[in-house]
């Protein structure tokens, strides 16, 4: 329970992690200040710097979120973890990447193309990122339910065993009984038999004990 409690503690630090990266990046191209140049508007060059930096800065730690949810995701036990609420968090964070890559493009509309290109190109990864992130974690509550239906038919398994080995049990006992009674009436037939055997050896025996008397002078 510790381990799982952890765990979940973990992911919820680099998920704000994310969140603030993604505040941060946001504020940085919503407060860009704005100049003119030959009649139309563009962004000054160190601005564009800071803002290839940021991405940058951004698509690394957000490589990093990846690799750690992977690592925790190896060590998450599915019959215990409720992964709902970050399901949903992470659906959240989708929608929310999703209206914010729109809005930039809106406003990008009247700059450099290559600008342009260059940001939607590192927000497609971010996306992608969190499209594969969803599908990891549908995967997982997939292999929950899977894993609890396993559990369900291993215990129904089990009981049938543990039924099938006491009717086992109580027939071996109704033949040793039936064992003991037979092996009973045999002793007594042979008894039986030895007394019958005994009877006819004495009357032999007398016979000719008599016949040995009556040939005597």
């Amino acid at each position: 329970m510790k381990k799982n409690l952890r765990i979940m503690i973990t992911l919820g630090i680099c998920l704000f992690i994310f969140c603030a990266s993604l505040t941060a990046f946001s504020e940085e191209i919503g407060t860009a200040k704005l100049q003119s140049q030959i009649g139309s508007i563009v962004l000054r060059p160190e601005e564009i710097k800071e803002i290839l930096e940021s991405l940058k800065k951004f698509q690394s730690q957000m490589a990093e979120l990846q690799e750690s949810m992977n690592k925790l995701i190896k060590e998450i036990d599915l019959s215990k973890v409720d992964i709902t609420p970050l399901r949903e968090e992470i659906i959240g964070l989708k929608s929310g990447l999703e209206s914010f890559k729109q809005e930039l493009a809106k406003k990008l509309e009247e700059e450099g193309k290559f600008i342009k290109e260059e940001l939607l190109n590192k927000l497609d990864f971010l996306t992608t990122v969190i499209r594969r992130v969803t599908v990891v974690f549908k995967n997982i509550e997939d292999l929950a339910k899977e894993s609890q239906s396993l559990k369900e038919q291993i215990s129904i398994s089990t009981e049938s065993v543990r039924n099938l080995s006491e009717t086992f049990q109580r027939e071996l006992n109704h033949v040793k009984s039936n064992q003991t009674k037979i092996i009973g009436l045999l002793t007594v037939n042979l008894l039986l038999l030895s007394f019958l055997v005994f009877l006819q050896l004495e009357k032999k025996f007398r016979k000719s004990t008599k016949k040995g008397d009556d040939m005597a002078p």
